[in-house]
């Protein structure tokens, strides 16, 4: 499980162009499909903003808890649908 969450959080933050400059044409635009589907961590951060002292907008942090729910939601839906027992 640990592995599986860094490679999503490395395939979510790294640029489609830093992406390309390390793998062939075929494994770059399988990296970039890739990366359109998993979540973007990077709308997450608020280092940024903390670090320089910047009020941060109320439709920002609603955007990143219905951001992160519905991450959450699909990720619990995806692993009832793997995992549920059915009778044969």
């Amino acid at each position: 499980a640990g592995s599986v969450g860094v490679l999503v959080y490395l395939g979510g933050s790294l640029s489609r162009d830093f992406l390309g400059l390390w793998l062939p044409d075929q494994m770059s635009t399988a990296a970039g499909a890739l990366k359109a589907v998993l979540p973007d961590l990077s709308a997450l951060a608020l280092k940024d903003a903390v670090v320089s002292h910047a009020a941060i907008p109320p439709e920002y942090l609603l955007f990143m808890t219905t951001y992160s729910v519905g991450w959450m939601g699909l990720t619990l839906i995806l692993a009832y649908i793997a995992f549920q027992e059915v009778d044969l």
